[in-house]
């Protein structure tokens, strides 16, 4: 495969964000069937404001955008730094050398995936139900985008052993992220439908908890996490 191509190919891994699917289900439930009713909707995807978590996403966050891309649409390289990353990778199957250099830097993002689903169980600390499980679910959904991307680089190139066995680790943390983030999002979801249960609501919220609830049980968090967010309001 010629330099292009593959340059092309990890470009194409910057396009990595929550699905649409999902963020049109959100938009629709919170902000009613394409009316806006003054409803700041930043927030989905806003950064992380509290100190617990700042460091360990930040840092993390950064790394694993070179390969997923405008994860949660909160942090960003500088177009140097990508341009960069981009030039060593689309060298990666022809020079040992560069060969070499793309590893360490996958080793790095490796480590950062593993920092982010070391604080993952932070999520649970923040005072803002609402931004923490919306993270679970962005965060879930990136990973498994990632992890489809690596996928897709092994499959469609030939790169060195050394950078398949970093690239083998990345997706391995991508696996490990989604799993992960998708148990939290769950046992979170779980929580706030039993204290919502036990909370006086409206007869609209009640209806909104209600299809939450029966969402939940059939499997489908992310109508169930956007009810519970509504409810919340």
């Amino acid at each position: 495969m010629e330099d292009k191509q593959i340059v092309k190919k990890i470009k194409q891994l910057k396009m990595i964000k929550p699905s649409q699917e999902w963020v049109v289900l959100t938009k629709k439930q919170i902000m009613g069937d394409g009316e806006e009713k003054g409803f700041g909707f930043k927030w989905l995807f806003a950064p992380i404001k509290r100190p617990v978590l700042v460091w360990g996403f930040r840092m993390a966050m950064a790394a694993m955008v070179l390969l997923a891309g405008s994860l949660l649409y909160m942090y960003s390289l500088s177009s140097r730094t990508a341009q960069n990353f981009l030039s060593d990778i689309s060298s990666l199957f022809q020079e040992d050398e560069k060969s070499r250099l793309v590893s360490n830097s996958l080793e790095e993002v490796q480590k950062s995936l593993e920092e982010i689903n070391l604080s993952l169980a932070n999520l649970k600390n923040l005072a803002d139900r609402k931004e923490a499980l919306t993270m679970t679910e962005v965060i879930k959904g990136t990973a498994s985008r990632g992890e489809e991307a690596i996928k897709n680089l092994k499959k469609k190139n030939a790169p060195s052993k050394q950078v398949l066995a970093s690239l083998q680790k990345i997706e391995d943390n991508f696996k490990a992220l989604k799993e992960e983030s998708g148990n939290l999002q769950k046992e979170m979801i779980e929580a706030s439908l039993e204290d919502l249960s036990q909370r006086t609501l409206s007869e609209e919220n009640k209806e909104r908890l209600a299809k939450a609830k029966e969402s939940f049980s059939r499997g489908d968090l992310s109508t169930a996490l956007v009810l519970i967010i509504k409810i919340t309001e």
